[in-house]
């Protein structure tokens, strides 16, 4: 990831570059199913995965996953990690005390934490602002009710705060009914899935606003957790009560977060097939005019133009005709030789000094 030249000279007539976005979900431990898909791509390309792409942006487990590619681990590694670390992180447990339950998250953050320096190492305690890779993790102020985005990199100016990436991948994986949430600088964080489980949108939005890229020159490979599938019926529950929108097969956050991700995927797919109708229009109204043909939406510039072309060829007969009278002037102060004409003698013929008429604006 070295980097989007954005100082470079522009030229007016070149498409801007295209920036690549790798966006990774969220899911828990199914993050190893992201780590290992980035591990067969780097295995296949023989290149790491910072190295194919601009932005990395990830969710919960997803920003772990992008915390460490970014930093140039290599993603089997990050894999491993999740294999080491995952007993220890999500221990298995077929229903937690009832006074855990009540009382305080069922998962503790701290194993969580030793895995993010397992994978980091020393850039795990660096504030985001020192990276130099451009990374976004997505998080959610329980404090004040907002979106989070934390980046580095060349995306440093997008947010308003600065913490340790160790803090932002914990925030980000702060899910609630799991984790406890995180506290930083007086804010309360929790999980960025919240809103953003599919990132994509949100590093979209990100590299409008500061690179002012157009859609049609990103591109995005969106990789998720291999979420339930649809329509598995022990996910409704029977009585609908707090306890039951709670239990492992019924959980109302997943639910949620599953939605999410498909109407961010949605909104993501239809914006890029927008942007290509939009483009197949503009081109085929370039195309039709170029022929002389107006495509649907130009015959307010067809009439424009004609409009101007007969006011400009009216003033030109306008200057013809002042020519032509000074010219019949001067040929009468000449005598009768001047032969038969509008007040000469036989013998007048009237000169004109007509320039060739113009050719019109707009070929019919």
């Amino acid at each position: 990831m070295s980097g989007i030249d954005t100082d470079g000279p522009v030229d007016p007539l070149l498409p801007p570059p295209v920036v690549r976005i790798l966006a990774l979900s969220g899911g828990g431990y199914r993050g190893l199913f992201t780590a290992e898909v980035l591990a067969r791509l780097e295995q296949d390309s023989e290149r790491k995965i910072r190295d194919l792409v601009d932005l990395v942006i990830g969710t919960s487990a997803g920003a772990l996953v992008a915390a460490g590619v970014a930093a140039g681990v290599a993603a089997s590694d990050v894999a491993a990690a999740f294999r080491t670390h995952g007993e220890r992180i999500f221990p298995r447990r077929i229903l937690p005390a009832p006074r855990r339950l009540l009382l305080r998250a069922p998962y503790r953050s701290e194993p969580l934490g030793e895995a993010v320096e397992a994978i980091l190492e020393g850039d795990a305690h660096l504030p985001m602002s020192a990276l130099k890779a451009n990374l976004a993790i997505t998080a959610v102020s329980q404090t004040h009710a907002r979106f989070r985005l934390y980046t580095s990199g060349q995306f440093v100016g997008a947010t308003s705060k600065d913490l340790p990436l160790l803090e932002a991948v914990l925030a980000s994986a702060a899910a609630p009914t799991y984790f406890p949430p995180r506290f930083y600088d007086k804010e309360m964080l929790v999980d960025g899935g919240v809103v953003a489980n599919a990132p994509e949108i949100a590093g979209i939005g990100l590299v409008k606003r500061v690179l002012g890229t157009p859609l049609e020159r990103m591109r995005v490979l969106s990789i998720g957790t291999a979420s339930p599938a649809a329509g598995n019926l022990p996910m409704a529950p029977a009585r609908y009560s707090i306890v039951d929108w709670m239990l492992p097969r019924r959980n109302l956050l997943l639910l949620t977060l599953d939605a999410q991700e498909h109407l961010a995927r949605n909104l993501a797919e239809q914006a890029a097939r927008n942007q290509l109708l939009s483009d197949r229009h503009r081109a085929e109204q370039q195309a039709g005019q170029s022929h002389g043909r107006v495509g649907p939406g130009g015959r307010k510039s067809e009439r424009g133009a004609l409009r101007a072309c007969r006011s400009g060829m009216a003033e030109q007969q306008e200057r013809r005709d002042e020519a032509a009278r000074r010219l019949k002037s001067t040929d009468g102060r000449s005598g009768p030789s001047a032969g038969t004409g509008p007040g000469g003698d036989a013998g007048y013929r009237e000169r004109r000094l007509i320039p060739s008429p113009p050719a019109p604006l707009i070929k019919r």
